[in-house]
C-alpha cells in the first residue's frame, strides 16, 4: 500500500537502494522494495493511512486549495 508518508519517503528510498545495489535492475528495484516494505510493522502502514485521510479531509474542508 502506498501512503503519503511512503510516497515522501521514495526519493530517500531509492536513493538508500542505489547505495545499497551497485548498477540496479529494475528486479533489484523491486527485490529492495519489496523487502522494505515487509520490514515496516502494521502501526506504520496504519499511521501513515490515518494521515493520509486527514489530509483529505483537509483538502475537501479548504476546497481543494490545499498549500
Amino acid at each position: 500500500m502506498l501512503t503519503h508518508r511512503t510516497a515522501q519517503a521514495l526519493p530517500l528510498l531509492i536513493t538508500t537502494c542505489s547505495r545499497t545495489c551497485n548498477d540496479p535492475k529494475k528486479s533489484d528495484v523491486e527485490n529492495w522494495l519489496v523487502s522494505y516494505c515487509a520490514s515496516k510493522k502494521p502501526e506504520f502502514w496504519r499511521t501513515g493511512t490515518m494521515s493520509l485521510q486527514n489530509r483529505w479531509h483537509t483538502v475537501v474542508d479548504k476546497e481543494s486549495k490545499y498549500y
